[in-house]
């Protein structure tokens, strides 16, 4: 049994028996062993070349993504800031990113309702509760499942005047292939909400550190 634990000394650990500790970028370390264990199995084939990549560029290219999204995350943050609820729409890779960020950020840390949906869903009752005022982000990847994303951008402009399109595909990722942004998609979405939340920070006078009940009460 393998524990992705921040704090090594963590009573988690002793109930594990091999732990993995690091103080940040939780999403990067589950995918590593992952691919790992893919690799192993002999089901990827492209790992010793991607992760060839990764090791050279990825740590620089996520600083400039977020560089160049601290524009669009400020903007995006004083538009949203008094939302009483926020949809968010994605598929592949990318609906994890969308059901961890409403729920873990905006309502955890923000104190933001919001519901998060996939992209194939989307027309199948979501569209029905959306008007000109209702926000809505869609997250778009650049896996075999961004279509069915492009499909939901495509289609609000003609129903919502509050709605906000993210896709990684408009940055650069300088030194990464094109055929290996898809599997870190993930991590330039996350590099650019980390901008909006700064923002939304600073906004609504909210610390994201701060809890109610979470670690605070015995549940």
């Amino acid at each position: 049994m393998i524990g992705f634990i921040d704090v090594a000394t963590a009573e988690l650990a002793k109930l594990v028996d091999y732990v993995i500790t690091y103080p940040a970028n939780e999403q990067l370390k589950f995918y590593m062993v992952a691919d790992r264990f893919m690799y192993n199995a002999g089901e990827f084939p492209e790992y010793e070349d991607l992760y060839k990549e990764l090791d050279q560029y990825l740590a620089t290219a996520l600083v400039e993504v977020e560089k160049e999204a601290d524009a669009f995350g400020e903007e995006f943050a004083n538009r949203h800031k008094d939302d009483k609820i926020h949809y968010f729409v994605g598929a592949g890779n990318q609906y994890g990113a969308t059901y961890s960020y409403a729920m873990c950020y905006w309502e955890e840390q923000h104190w933001i309702r919001t519901k998060s949906i996939h992209s194939a869903e989307f027309f199948h009752g979501m569209l029905e509760i959306i008007d000109k005022d209702t926000p809505v982000t869609v997250f778009i990847g650049e896996d075999s499942q961004r279509s069915l994303s492009e499909r939901v951008a495509n289609f609000l402009p003609r129903i919502c005047g509050k709605y906000n399109i993210i896709d990684t595909k408009k940055f650069e990722l300088k030194g990464i292939s094109p055929e290996y942004r898809g599997y870190i998609s993930h991590l330039v979405m996350h590099a650019v909400t980390q901008r909006i939340d700064v923002h939304m920070e600073k906004v609504n006078c909210h610390p994201m550190e701060i809890r109610r009940y979470y670690r605070c009460l015995d549940y």
